[in-house]
């Protein structure tokens, strides 16, 4: 795994409360700030297969800086 893979709770908020990932494969659960969950990995999980599948990424017409304002 090329020491890519890591425990859940390395992936903690860190101290200034900030998420790490790509926008639209991170559940909005944890953009909420909300606890990861298994839930949350199935859902980031399905954005990347949604990618795989069409060739098109998730949510490619919706501006993200709008999302996060």
């Amino acid at each position: 795994d090329l020491r890519l893979c890591k425990p859940v709770e390395y992936f903690k908020f860190s101290k200034n409360n900030e998420i790490y990932g790509i926008l639209p494969f991170i559940a909005p659960e944890v953009l909420r700030g909300q606890p990861y969950f298994l839930a949350s990995d199935i859902y980031s999980f399905s954005m990347i297969m949604w990618e795989f599948i069409s060739g098109i990424l998730p949510f490619n017409n919706q501006a993200h800086d709008f999302q996060l304002s």
